[in-house]
Protein backbone atom coordinates (compact mmCIF):
# COMPACT_ATOMS: atom_id res chain seq x y z
CA UNK A 1 0.00 0.00 0.00
CA UNK A 2 1.74 3.05 -0.79
CA UNK A 3 0.19 6.63 0.28
CA UNK A 4 -1.93 8.96 -0.91
CA UNK A 5 0.18 12.16 -0.23
CA UNK A 6 2.93 12.41 -2.36
CA UNK A 7 5.80 11.11 -0.41
CA UNK A 8 7.58 12.66 1.99
CA UNK A 9 10.82 12.16 0.47
CA UNK A 10 10.05 12.32 -2.94
CA UNK A 11 8.83 15.82 -1.70
CA UNK A 12 12.16 16.44 -0.04
CA UNK A 13 14.86 15.88 -2.87
CA UNK A 14 13.11 14.28 -6.00
CA UNK A 15 10.71 17.17 -7.06
CA UNK A 16 10.67 16.15 -10.54
CA UNK A 17 10.37 12.02 -9.85
CA UNK A 18 7.23 10.77 -11.91
CA UNK A 19 4.94 8.74 -9.77
CA UNK A 20 1.41 7.64 -10.85
CA UNK A 21 -1.34 7.19 -8.79
CA UNK A 22 0.08 7.22 -4.97
CA UNK A 23 -2.28 5.95 -2.87
CA UNK A 24 -3.31 5.74 0.79
CA UNK A 25 -2.49 3.43 3.79
CA UNK A 26 -6.46 3.15 4.76
CA UNK A 27 -5.50 1.76 8.47
CA UNK A 28 -7.75 1.85 11.31
CA UNK A 29 -10.16 0.41 13.72
CA UNK A 30 -12.19 -1.11 10.91
CA UNK A 31 -12.32 -1.66 7.29
CA UNK A 32 -12.41 0.82 4.67
CA UNK A 33 -12.98 1.49 1.21
CA UNK A 34 -9.84 -0.14 -0.60
CA UNK A 35 -6.73 1.97 -0.26
CA UNK A 36 -5.12 4.41 -3.16
CA UNK A 37 -5.44 7.53 -4.98
CA UNK A 38 -7.93 9.61 -6.37
CA UNK A 39 -10.11 9.34 -9.32
CA UNK A 40 -12.33 11.58 -11.49
CA UNK A 41 -16.20 10.25 -11.50
CA UNK A 42 -18.28 11.15 -14.45
CA UNK A 43 -17.52 14.65 -15.37
CA UNK A 44 -14.25 16.82 -13.92
CA UNK A 45 -16.14 18.95 -11.59
CA UNK A 46 -12.95 20.71 -10.31
CA UNK A 47 -12.82 24.53 -10.75
CA UNK A 48 -10.17 26.95 -10.05
CA UNK A 49 -10.69 30.32 -7.94
CA UNK A 50 -11.07 32.61 -10.57
CA UNK A 51 -13.66 30.26 -12.45
CA UNK A 52 -15.98 30.38 -9.03
CA UNK A 53 -19.41 33.00 -10.25
CA UNK A 54 -19.51 35.68 -8.29
CA UNK A 55 -23.28 35.67 -8.21
CA UNK A 56 -24.09 32.10 -7.54
CA UNK A 57 -24.83 31.88 -3.83
CA UNK A 58 -23.10 28.51 -3.92
CA UNK A 59 -19.87 29.75 -5.60
CA UNK A 60 -19.93 32.81 -3.13
CA UNK A 61 -19.85 30.06 -0.15
CA UNK A 62 -17.14 28.27 -1.75
CA UNK A 63 -14.80 31.08 -2.86
CA UNK A 64 -15.26 32.82 0.66
CA UNK A 65 -14.10 29.02 2.22
CA UNK A 66 -11.32 28.59 0.11
CA UNK A 67 -10.12 32.47 0.53
CA UNK A 68 -10.74 31.82 4.83
CA UNK A 69 -10.19 28.93 5.71
CA UNK A 70 -8.30 26.36 3.25
CA UNK A 71 -4.66 25.67 3.83
CA UNK A 72 -1.86 23.54 1.87
CA UNK A 73 0.43 21.50 3.73
CA UNK A 74 3.89 22.54 2.20
CA UNK A 75 7.25 20.77 2.52
CA UNK A 76 9.06 23.89 4.43
CA UNK A 77 12.30 23.37 2.27
CA UNK A 78 10.22 23.35 -0.90
CA UNK A 79 8.22 26.86 0.57
CA UNK A 80 11.40 28.76 0.65
CA UNK A 81 11.71 31.47 2.84
CA UNK A 82 10.18 35.21 2.14
CA UNK A 83 11.93 37.93 0.53
CA UNK A 84 12.81 41.10 2.05
CA UNK A 85 9.11 42.75 1.70
CA UNK A 86 8.23 39.46 3.25
CA UNK A 87 6.78 37.79 0.22
CA UNK A 88 7.63 34.17 -0.78
CA UNK A 89 8.36 33.99 -4.54
CA UNK A 90 8.25 29.98 -5.35
CA UNK A 91 5.45 30.62 -7.58
CA UNK A 92 6.95 33.67 -9.73
CA UNK A 93 9.06 30.61 -11.94
CA UNK A 94 7.72 27.57 -10.78
CA UNK A 95 10.30 24.70 -13.21
CA UNK A 96 8.58 23.39 -16.24
CA UNK A 97 9.88 19.94 -14.79
CA UNK A 98 7.83 20.57 -11.78
CA UNK A 99 4.27 21.36 -13.36
CA UNK A 100 1.42 18.74 -13.74
CA UNK A 101 1.98 18.05 -17.65
CA UNK A 102 5.77 17.20 -17.75
CA UNK A 103 5.41 15.42 -14.26
CA UNK A 104 3.04 13.41 -14.80
CA UNK A 105 3.96 12.88 -18.67
CA UNK A 106 -0.01 14.06 -19.03
CA UNK A 107 -1.66 13.62 -23.00
CA UNK A 108 -1.58 17.25 -24.22
CA UNK A 109 -5.74 17.37 -23.91
CA UNK A 110 -6.02 16.89 -19.98
CA UNK A 111 -6.57 19.66 -17.79
CA UNK A 112 -4.37 21.54 -15.97
CA UNK A 113 -1.29 20.77 -17.29
CA UNK A 114 0.53 24.52 -16.68
CA UNK A 115 0.07 23.92 -13.08
CA UNK A 116 2.47 23.88 -10.41
CA UNK A 117 2.91 21.23 -7.78
CA UNK A 118 4.00 22.47 -4.58
CA UNK A 119 1.56 21.04 -1.96
CA UNK A 120 1.90 18.09 0.30
CA UNK A 121 -1.53 17.38 1.73
CA UNK A 122 -4.47 19.64 1.94
CA UNK A 123 -5.80 21.17 5.05
CA UNK A 124 -8.37 23.24 6.95
CA UNK A 125 -7.98 26.08 9.11
CA UNK A 126 -10.82 25.93 11.87
CA UNK A 127 -10.03 28.35 14.57
CA UNK A 128 -6.99 30.40 16.52
CA UNK A 129 -3.68 28.37 16.02
CA UNK A 130 -6.09 25.09 14.88
CA UNK A 131 -5.73 23.12 11.71
CA UNK A 132 -7.97 19.70 11.11
CA UNK A 133 -5.92 17.33 8.06
CA UNK A 134 -5.91 13.71 7.59
CA UNK A 135 -3.75 11.34 10.51
CA UNK A 136 -1.98 9.61 7.21
CA UNK A 137 -0.38 13.35 5.82
CA UNK A 138 1.25 14.28 9.71
CA UNK A 139 1.97 10.85 11.45
CA UNK A 140 4.47 12.22 14.03
CA UNK A 141 6.46 15.38 15.17
CA UNK A 142 9.15 14.84 11.99
CA UNK A 143 6.07 15.39 10.06
CA UNK A 144 5.07 18.43 11.73
CA UNK A 145 8.52 19.89 12.01
CA UNK A 146 9.03 19.65 8.03
CA UNK A 147 5.18 21.19 7.60
CA UNK A 148 4.12 24.33 6.68
CA UNK A 149 0.46 25.24 5.83
CA UNK A 150 -0.07 27.69 3.17
CA UNK A 151 -3.05 30.26 2.79
CA UNK A 152 -3.87 31.90 -0.97
CA UNK A 153 -2.50 28.99 -2.75
CA UNK A 154 -5.05 29.54 -5.66
CA UNK A 155 -5.39 30.24 -9.73
CA UNK A 156 -6.41 33.80 -10.24
CA UNK A 157 -6.06 33.90 -13.63
CA UNK A 158 -3.73 32.65 -17.13
CA UNK A 159 -0.80 35.14 -18.37
CA UNK A 160 -0.16 35.56 -21.57
CA UNK A 161 2.25 32.42 -21.66
CA UNK A 162 -0.58 30.13 -20.15
CA UNK A 163 0.63 29.92 -17.24
CA UNK A 164 -1.05 30.02 -13.94
CA UNK A 165 -0.92 33.35 -11.68
CA UNK A 166 -1.37 33.65 -8.10
CA UNK A 167 -1.97 35.78 -5.05
CA UNK A 168 1.26 36.92 -3.51
CA UNK A 169 1.61 34.72 -0.75
CA UNK A 170 3.37 36.98 2.41
CA UNK A 171 4.34 35.88 6.00
CA UNK A 172 0.99 36.66 7.14
CA UNK A 173 -0.70 33.56 4.98
CA UNK A 174 2.53 31.07 5.92
CA UNK A 175 2.04 29.45 9.35
CA UNK A 176 4.38 26.69 10.53
CA UNK A 177 2.88 22.94 12.45
CA UNK A 178 4.46 23.56 15.93
CA UNK A 179 2.93 20.03 17.13
CA UNK A 180 0.41 17.20 15.98
CA UNK A 181 -2.38 14.83 17.40
CA UNK A 182 -3.09 12.24 16.34
CA UNK A 183 -3.79 8.21 16.50
CA UNK A 184 -3.70 7.38 13.49
CA UNK A 185 -0.26 5.86 13.23
CA UNK A 186 -1.01 3.18 16.42
CA UNK A 187 -4.42 2.26 14.16
CA UNK A 188 -6.39 4.84 15.26
CA UNK A 189 -8.79 6.98 13.02
CA UNK A 190 -7.43 8.96 10.17
CA UNK A 191 -7.77 12.35 11.17
CA UNK A 192 -5.50 14.87 13.01
CA UNK A 193 -5.53 17.78 14.68
CA UNK A 194 -2.18 20.94 14.34
CA UNK A 195 -1.43 23.59 16.42
CA UNK A 196 0.25 26.39 14.42
CA UNK A 197 3.29 28.47 15.53
CA UNK A 198 1.03 31.28 16.29
CA UNK A 199 -3.26 32.03 15.93
CA UNK A 200 -4.11 33.16 12.21
CA UNK A 201 -4.34 37.13 11.59
CA UNK A 202 -5.78 38.64 8.79
CA UNK A 203 -9.56 38.70 9.90
CA UNK A 204 -10.23 35.42 8.29
CA UNK A 205 -13.34 33.54 9.50
CA UNK A 206 -12.94 29.79 10.17
CA UNK A 207 -15.72 27.61 8.92
CA UNK A 208 -18.34 25.76 11.52
CA UNK A 209 -17.19 21.87 12.14
CA UNK A 210 -19.44 19.33 13.19
CA UNK A 211 -18.58 18.09 16.77
CA UNK A 212 -21.47 15.79 16.87
CA UNK A 213 -22.02 12.82 15.41
CA UNK A 214 -24.49 13.67 12.05
CA UNK A 215 -24.73 10.78 9.73
CA UNK A 216 -24.62 11.65 6.38
CA UNK A 217 -28.11 10.97 3.88
CA UNK A 218 -27.02 8.35 0.93
CA UNK A 219 -26.76 11.49 -2.20
CA UNK A 220 -26.25 13.80 -0.25
CA UNK A 221 -24.20 16.18 -2.35
CA UNK A 222 -20.57 18.00 -0.96
CA UNK A 223 -18.50 20.85 -1.93
CA UNK A 224 -14.47 19.11 -1.11
CA UNK A 225 -11.70 21.82 -1.71
CA UNK A 226 -8.10 21.27 -1.74
CA UNK A 227 -5.02 20.33 -3.45
CA UNK A 228 -5.28 17.49 -6.15
CA UNK A 229 -2.00 15.92 -6.24
CA UNK A 230 -0.33 19.14 -5.00
CA UNK A 231 -2.09 21.44 -7.63
CA UNK A 232 -3.32 24.78 -7.20
CA UNK A 233 -6.44 24.45 -4.89
CA UNK A 234 -9.64 23.19 -6.47
CA UNK A 235 -13.17 23.68 -5.96
CA UNK A 236 -14.93 20.16 -6.40
CA UNK A 237 -18.82 20.39 -5.82
CA UNK A 238 -19.91 17.16 -8.59
CA UNK A 239 -19.86 14.72 -5.73
CA UNK A 240 -22.70 12.88 -3.52
CA UNK A 241 -22.81 10.46 -0.92
CA UNK A 242 -22.40 6.56 -1.88
CA UNK A 243 -22.31 5.11 1.78
CA UNK A 244 -22.89 6.66 4.81
CA UNK A 245 -20.87 4.60 7.22
CA UNK A 246 -23.60 3.05 9.13
CA UNK A 247 -21.46 -0.26 8.77
CA UNK A 248 -18.51 1.04 10.01
CA UNK A 249 -20.01 2.58 13.07
CA UNK A 250 -20.02 5.97 11.37
CA UNK A 251 -15.94 6.53 11.64
CA UNK A 252 -15.99 7.30 7.64
CA UNK A 253 -18.03 7.27 4.55
CA UNK A 254 -17.50 6.96 0.86
CA UNK A 255 -18.40 9.37 -1.98
CA UNK A 256 -17.78 10.51 -5.54
CA UNK A 257 -15.82 13.41 -4.72
CA UNK A 258 -13.22 14.47 -7.69
CA UNK A 259 -9.72 13.50 -5.57
CA UNK A 260 -6.77 12.93 -6.33
CA UNK A 261 -3.38 12.08 -4.40
CA UNK A 262 -2.37 15.70 -2.28
CA UNK A 263 -6.16 15.92 -1.78
CA UNK A 264 -5.74 13.97 1.28
CA UNK A 265 -6.46 16.47 4.33
CA UNK A 266 -9.55 18.04 2.13
CA UNK A 267 -12.42 20.05 4.02
CA UNK A 268 -15.57 18.29 2.49
CA UNK A 269 -18.79 20.29 3.18
CA UNK A 270 -22.53 19.66 3.22
CA UNK A 271 -24.50 22.81 1.32
CA UNK A 272 -24.52 24.87 3.83
CA UNK A 273 -20.56 25.28 4.02
CA UNK A 274 -20.49 22.98 7.44
CA UNK A 275 -17.35 20.65 7.59
CA UNK A 276 -18.71 17.46 7.93
CA UNK A 277 -15.36 15.60 6.84
CA UNK A 278 -11.79 14.82 5.65
CA UNK A 279 -10.53 12.98 2.66
CA UNK A 280 -8.81 10.28 3.54
CA UNK A 281 -8.69 7.90 0.55
CA UNK A 282 -9.82 6.56 -2.92
CA UNK A 283 -8.98 4.53 -6.08
CA UNK A 284 -6.55 5.08 -8.66
CA UNK A 285 -5.54 8.84 -9.70
CA UNK A 286 -4.04 8.19 -13.53
CA UNK A 287 -4.14 5.78 -15.96
CA UNK A 288 -1.39 5.31 -19.03
CA UNK A 289 -3.14 5.87 -22.23
CA UNK A 290 -1.05 3.08 -24.25
CA UNK A 291 -2.18 4.26 -28.01
CA UNK A 292 -1.14 7.72 -27.62
CA UNK A 293 2.05 7.05 -24.99
CA UNK A 294 0.82 9.60 -22.37
CA UNK A 295 -1.32 9.90 -19.09
CA UNK A 296 -4.61 10.62 -18.71
CA UNK A 297 -6.96 11.44 -15.78
CA UNK A 298 -8.64 7.94 -14.41
CA UNK A 299 -12.87 8.56 -15.59
CA UNK A 300 -15.03 6.46 -13.58
CA UNK A 301 -18.97 6.19 -13.48
CA UNK A 302 -20.09 8.38 -10.19
CA UNK A 303 -21.92 5.05 -9.89
CA UNK A 304 -18.77 3.80 -8.70
CA UNK A 305 -17.73 6.45 -5.48
CA UNK A 306 -15.39 5.56 -3.50
CA UNK A 307 -13.38 8.48 -1.45
CA UNK A 308 -13.34 7.29 1.99
CA UNK A 309 -14.23 10.51 4.08
CA UNK A 310 -13.52 10.74 7.93
CA UNK A 311 -16.24 11.99 9.48
CA UNK A 312 -14.71 15.12 11.16
CA UNK A 313 -16.66 14.97 14.56
CA UNK A 314 -13.85 11.96 15.24
CA UNK A 315 -11.80 15.04 15.66
CA UNK A 316 -13.00 15.79 19.52
CA UNK A 317 -11.39 12.63 20.48
CA UNK A 318 -8.08 14.45 20.01
CA UNK A 319 -9.06 18.20 20.86
CA UNK A 320 -7.55 18.86 24.82
CA UNK A 321 -10.47 18.94 27.89
CA UNK A 322 -11.03 22.54 29.11
CA UNK A 323 -9.79 22.71 32.79
CA UNK A 324 -12.72 23.45 35.23
CA UNK A 325 -12.44 27.19 35.86
CA UNK A 326 -11.05 27.70 39.12
CA UNK A 327 -13.74 28.58 41.47
CA UNK A 328 -14.22 32.14 42.69
CA UNK A 329 -12.69 33.74 46.02
CA UNK A 330 -14.63 33.77 48.88
CA UNK A 331 -16.87 37.21 49.12
CA UNK A 332 -14.76 39.34 51.47
CA UNK A 333 -16.46 39.60 55.37
CA UNK A 334 -18.38 43.15 55.34
CA UNK A 335 -16.88 45.73 57.63
CA UNK A 336 -18.69 46.68 61.20
CA UNK A 337 -20.73 49.30 61.54
CA UNK A 338 -20.82 51.82 64.31
CA UNK A 339 -23.44 51.46 67.21
CA UNK A 340 -26.83 52.09 65.31
CA UNK A 341 -30.40 51.44 65.61
CA UNK A 342 -31.26 48.47 63.36
CA UNK A 343 -32.60 48.88 60.10
CA UNK A 344 -33.32 47.49 56.29
CA UNK A 345 -31.24 49.65 54.34
CA UNK A 346 -32.19 48.53 51.16
CA UNK A 347 -34.70 46.30 49.41
CA UNK A 348 -37.58 44.83 50.32
CA UNK A 349 -36.69 42.99 52.90
CA UNK A 350 -39.53 43.39 56.64
CA UNK A 351 -38.46 45.49 59.72
CA UNK A 352 -41.68 44.79 62.53
CA UNK A 353 -40.20 46.82 66.10
CA UNK A 354 -41.91 46.09 69.42
CA UNK A 355 -40.90 47.87 72.21
CA UNK A 356 -37.38 46.33 72.95
CA UNK A 357 -37.87 43.54 70.24
CA UNK A 358 -37.60 43.69 66.44
CA UNK A 359 -37.65 41.33 63.90
CA UNK A 360 -36.65 41.18 60.44
CA UNK A 361 -38.00 39.26 57.53
CA UNK A 362 -37.46 38.32 53.88
CA UNK A 363 -39.60 39.38 51.28
CA UNK A 364 -43.48 37.91 52.04
CA UNK A 365 -42.60 36.05 54.81
CA UNK A 366 -43.96 33.58 55.59
CA UNK A 367 -45.00 33.28 52.13
CA UNK A 368 -42.97 32.57 49.49
CA UNK A 369 -40.07 35.06 48.84
CA UNK A 370 -40.32 36.58 45.05
CA UNK A 371 -37.42 36.15 42.50
CA UNK A 372 -34.46 38.76 42.06
CA UNK A 373 -34.62 40.65 44.78
CA UNK A 374 -32.38 41.64 47.40
CA UNK A 375 -31.69 43.61 50.85
CA UNK A 376 -29.30 44.77 52.65
CA UNK A 377 -29.85 45.10 57.07
CA UNK A 378 -27.52 46.73 59.37
CA UNK A 379 -27.24 47.03 63.05
CA UNK A 380 -28.65 43.90 64.16
CA UNK A 381 -28.49 43.87 68.28
CA UNK A 382 -27.07 41.19 70.51
CA UNK A 383 -28.75 38.12 71.30
CA UNK A 384 -30.66 37.90 68.29
CA UNK A 385 -32.18 34.68 67.18
CA UNK A 386 -33.02 32.53 64.13
CA UNK A 387 -36.63 31.35 64.46
CA UNK A 388 -37.07 29.98 60.43
CA UNK A 389 -35.07 29.01 58.02
CA UNK A 390 -35.84 27.80 54.65
CA UNK A 391 -33.94 28.69 51.48
CA UNK A 392 -33.84 27.38 48.01
CA UNK A 393 -30.81 24.92 48.92
CA UNK A 394 -27.19 24.69 46.55
CA UNK A 395 -23.89 23.18 47.88
CA UNK A 396 -22.35 26.63 47.61
CA UNK A 397 -25.16 28.90 48.28
CA UNK A 398 -24.70 30.61 44.47
CA UNK A 399 -28.48 31.22 44.26
CA UNK A 400 -30.28 32.56 47.18
CA UNK A 401 -28.34 33.20 50.30
CA UNK A 402 -28.83 34.68 53.60
CA UNK A 403 -24.84 36.35 54.53
CA UNK A 404 -23.78 36.85 57.66
CA UNK A 405 -20.10 37.99 58.39
CA UNK A 406 -18.96 37.10 54.87
CA UNK A 407 -20.73 33.43 55.10
CA UNK A 408 -22.95 32.42 53.06
CA UNK A 409 -26.37 30.33 54.55
CA UNK A 410 -29.32 28.47 51.94
CA UNK A 411 -31.36 25.52 52.47
CA UNK A 412 -32.66 24.81 56.27
CA UNK A 413 -29.54 25.28 58.22
CA UNK A 414 -29.45 29.42 58.90
CA UNK A 415 -26.56 31.57 60.47
CA UNK A 416 -25.85 30.76 64.32
CA UNK A 417 -27.48 33.06 66.99
CA UNK A 418 -25.43 36.32 67.98
CA UNK A 419 -24.40 39.33 66.55
CA UNK A 420 -23.66 39.80 63.13
CA UNK A 421 -20.08 41.85 62.70
CA UNK A 422 -21.77 44.10 60.20
CA UNK A 423 -24.00 44.18 57.16
CA UNK A 424 -26.07 41.26 56.11
CA UNK A 425 -26.88 40.81 52.95
CA UNK A 426 -30.07 38.74 51.21
CA UNK A 427 -29.92 38.09 47.69
CA UNK A 428 -32.46 35.68 45.73
CA UNK A 429 -31.98 34.98 41.65
CA UNK A 430 -34.22 34.79 38.58
CA UNK A 431 -36.00 31.27 39.71
CA UNK A 432 -36.89 28.87 42.48
CA UNK A 433 -38.42 30.54 45.88
CA UNK A 434 -39.10 28.96 49.40
CA UNK A 435 -40.59 29.91 52.54
CA UNK A 436 -37.49 32.57 53.57
CA UNK A 437 -36.76 33.22 56.79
Amino acid sequence: KTRVCMDRQQKLYMLALVVLGAAAPGRGPVAGPTPGPRVVYGSDDRRDHYALNDNDAADVMAKSLLENAIMAHVIRSDLGSPDSDGVYRVLDDYPDFGRLGPARGMCDDQRFLRDPRLSYCSATWVGEDRVITAGHCVEDQFDCDNAAYVFKYYVTGYDKNGDPTFPEITTDDVYLCSSVTTDFADGGTDIALIKLDRAVVGGRTPPIYQKSQVPTTFGQKLLMIGFPDGLPAKVEDGGAVSDTGSSNGYEFFTASTDAFGGNSGSGVFDEQGTMIGVLVRGVTDYVSDDERGCTVVNELPNSAGGEGITYVDRITQLEPSQPSPPPPPPSPPLPPLAPCSVSVDSGPCSLTKNGTHSCVTSPGFPNDYPNDKGCTITCLPAANTVEAFDVEEETSCQYDYLEVNGVKYCGTSGPPNGEPAGAVQWVSDYSVTAKGW
